[in-house]
């Protein structure tokens, strides 16, 4: 840790209650919210399988996930979201590409894309947690480099409470591209980051919005997994005759 680091890391531990946000105990030294039993705990957890989509105009598209969507990320993942502990997104950001070092060769990704928030929820929240996270996930990386290659094209409810059907509605046509930066991406390889992958309609409705951008590979990368597909119906992203081609670690299709 550099000298400013270590002013920056002094300045935090006085404004901020070293406490974890996993399990609340007080330490010493909290610059991430969490403590270093806590971190080493989900460092220790599976990870999950990567599935593979295969889809009728953009091809297949790899989803790599950090971890399962429970207990310590869960939480983690809360306390960045709506307690605003910004330090948290880079610090996962980073777990993410070092737990998934061996599935991603990270040196073929030209650009990290965030999954974007609507003006309107990015003022109310002030940030974006996929942002974050993506900025972590470059951290220290030369090849990695996080663009705004999306915005929301029209304002969402919030997914949480939505059924599988219900949040491909409510996604649908929500994202458009920056022309500015999708000339530049034209045959590029991009991954779609966001914080939790649910049933996929977001990061597809983002992998939607890209392909007028005529990228040569698409990849999801999202830091939990909380279910994905389990009730896709067959004719919602139709490959061949259907999504249901999805390969779980190339095994079947």
């Amino acid at each position: 840790m550099g000298f400013f680091d270590k002013i920056k890391s002094g300045f935090d531990a006085v404004l901020h209650p070293a406490t974890c946000a996993i399990c609340n105990e007080y330490h010493e030294y909290s610059m991430y919210w969490v403590c270093r039993k806590c971190w080493k705990n989900i460092g220790e957890e599976t990870v999950p399988a990567s599935q593979n989509i295969e889809t009728d105009k953009i091809g297949v598209i790899s989803a790599y996930f950090g971890w399962h969507h429970q207990d310590g990320i869960r939480q983690l993942i809360h306390s960045l979201k709506y307690q605003k502990h910004h330090s948290i997104g880079w610090k996962i950001g980073l777990a993410v590409r070092e737990r998934l070092a061996g599935s991603i060769d990270f040196s073929q990704i030209d650009y990290l894309i965030p999954v974007p928030l609507h003006k309107k929820r990015a003022k109310e929240r002030g940030f974006n947690q996929s942002f974050l996270l993506a900025c972590g996930m470059a951290s220290g990386h030369k090849n990695l480099h996080v663009v705004n290659a999306l915005h929301r094209a029209k304002f969402t409810d919030s997914q949480v409470m939505l059924s599988g059907e219900a949040r491909r509605n409510n996604v649908k046509n929500a994202f458009a591209l920056n022309q500015r930066i999708a000339k530049k991406m034209h045959g590029s390889s991009v991954a779609i980051i966001d914080d939790v992958l649910t049933t996929g309609a977001t990061s597809l409705a983002c992998c939607s919005a890209l392909e007028t951008a005529q990228v040569a590979h698409i990849k999801i990368i999202t830091v939990a997994l909380a279910g994905f597909l389990a009730d896709m119906p067959d004719n919602v992203y139709p490959a061949k005759a259907a999504i249901g081609s999805i390969k779980k670690d190339g095994i079947w299709g």
